[in-house]
């Protein structure tokens, strides 16, 4: 039987990967209630939205505003036309949503869009964890012993750009 999502983004497993994913980002500081809310929020919802998005990054890194253009160099289609980032951001949630995109997945075209001026790191894991937590075979034992993964290596030995902002960063990328 699947989990009720609702129940699941209220579970006593939500906080420590919060702060998890702040410590990711360099906070030092525990999260407070209301980011822990914030991602709660985010997690119940049943099919995400930009305005979701757009929350929740106010609420990890206030300031944080939705750029017009993707930040990445070779975001042009064919044409040489660059999608505006809330189309690019609304059709990476739809894949997200409809499973087409795995979490992995939908982490690199995030990291890849950068669609935010700052807290795209943070967002980032909260979106993957938006969709892990969906998975078919995913139990409340499953969530209970959930963590972020680790960047895969690259063939040179180096972490993937596109996961860099996801699970961990050099000073001053996207965090």
């Amino acid at each position: 039987m699947p989990l009720d999502m609702a129940a699941a983004a209220f579970g006593s497993w939500v906080p420590s990967l919060v702060a998890d994913s702040l410590r990711r980002s360099g906070e030092t500081q525990q999260p407070s209630e209301a980011v822990i809310a914030a991602h709660r929020g985010f997690l119940a919802a049943n099919e995400p939205r930009v305005a979701n998005l757009e929350i929740l990054a106010a609420y990890l890194a206030p300031g944080a505003v939705l750029r017009e253009a993707p930040v990445a160099p070779d975001a042009a289609d064919q044409h040489g036309v660059v999608p505006s980032l809330p189309d690019a951001l609304a059709d990476l949630l739809a894949l997200t949503r409809s499973g087409l995109a795995s979490a992995d997945e939908a982490v690199q075209l995030f990291a890849m869009l950068r669609p935010f001026t700052m807290g795209n790191g943070r967002v980032a894991r909260a979106l993957w964890l938006w969709r892990t937590i969906r998975e078919p075979s995913m139990s409340a034992e499953a969530l209970a012993a959930l963590s972020f993964p680790q960047a895969p290596a690259s063939a040179d030995g180096d972490s993937t750009p596109a996961l860099t902002a996801y699970v961990g960063h050099p000073k001053g990328q996207c965090v």
